[in-house]
Parts: C-alpha cells; structure tokens; sequence
C-alpha cells in the first residue's frame, strides 16, 4: 500500500531492517557484532580514572566568568 504522507511506520520499519542487513551474507555475525575491545585498553582506562587529581595542580584553564581583556 503506498501513501503519499510523509510519514509511514511501515517506510520507518524497511528503513531499520535495510540498515541491520549484512553487506556481504555469509558474514552475517561479523557485521552487527563490534569487535571485542582489547583488554590492556580496559585496564589502563580503569587505572588513570582511579587516579586522583588535585584541583590545584590541574588549573590549565581559568574558572568563573570570562575575563574582558583591553588593547
């Protein structure tokens, strides 16, 4: 059935299942699974956000309003 209204729940469903087709069908796993994320990442992620930080000594950037400077 076509319709000549912009919206269609039935455009919106081809439209998903288009987008989650494989583009090669024998690799139909392959393509909706992202890959494994390396371990040693997951670590070093953990480690540097268990780190703590002193508000003192990480001050590269003014806090509070925005300064006016004259020429």
């Amino acid at each position: 059935m076509t319709s000549n209204e912009p919206y269609s729940p039935e455009a919106e469903e081809a439209d998903l299942q288009w987008q989650q087709m494989p583009t090669v069908p024998e690799e139909d796993e392959d393509v909706l699974t992202p890959p494994p994320a390396a371990p040693e990442a997951n670590e070093a992620d953990l480690f540097e956000q268990s780190l703590a930080v002193n508000p003192d000594e990480d001050d590269e950037y003014p806090h509070g309003a925005a300064e006016e400077y004259e020429e």
